[in-house]
């Protein structure tokens, strides 16, 4: 996927597929859960990562180690 700073419905489901959840384009608890597993993290109880700052933080962290 391209890197250009914005998460479209494809980029969501590449990451959806890449962590198990079901594709469907719409970020929730399954994503957010299953991402936060992918990196080594338990659920937090967050239903859109996008307004978890650690989880940001640790998928920031995650892509560029």
């Amino acid at each position: 996927m391209s890197q250009d700073g914005s998460l479209s419905t494809s980029d969501i489901k590449a990451l959806q597929t890449k962590v198990g959840a079901v594709p469907d384009g719409k970020i929730g608890a399954e994503t957010t859960r299953k991402l936060r597993a992918a990196m080594g993290h338990g659920n937090n109880g967050v239903w859109d990562f996008r307004t978890s700052y650690s989880t940001v933080k640790a998928l920031q962290q995650f892509l560029n180690g």
